[in-house]
């Protein structure tokens, strides 16, 4: 993935056997970037949605990139969880909006 290569933003040194994990803010123009990386490179499996009201909805793939991108754009969802291969690895990135800004967390499995 081109802005968002998931080696390059590691912080630091993983653990022998433990999952790689990253954190960051990203900005919407950043979260606009990721969606467009993920959608080119990636091949998603799975995207969960949490909301305000069942806390978590499991919404299988037709549910694709571009209505997840603008469902977090809504004041009733909390976070998007998207299961995804990346260069025949395992990832999960858990976006949330807090305050304005996104969060992101990928994970390796």
């Amino acid at each position: 993935m081109s802005d968002h290569d998931p080696q390059a933003e590691t912080t630091s040194q993983p653990i022998t056997g433990a999952p790689l994990s990253v954190e960051a803010t990203l900005s919407t123009s950043d979260l606009d970037d990721l969606f467009r990386d993920l959608a080119a490179c990636t091949i998603i499996q799975h995207i969960a949605i949490k909301d305000s009201v069942n806390q978590s909805t499991a919404v299988p793939i037709p549910v694709d990139l571009v209505k997840g991108r603008l469902l977090l754009d809504q004041p009733h969802i909390n976070a998007l969880q998207l299961r995804y291969t990346y260069r025949g690895e395992q990832w999960i990135d858990t976006i949330t909006r807090q305050q304005g800004e996104y969060h992101l967390l990928r994970v390796s499995h």
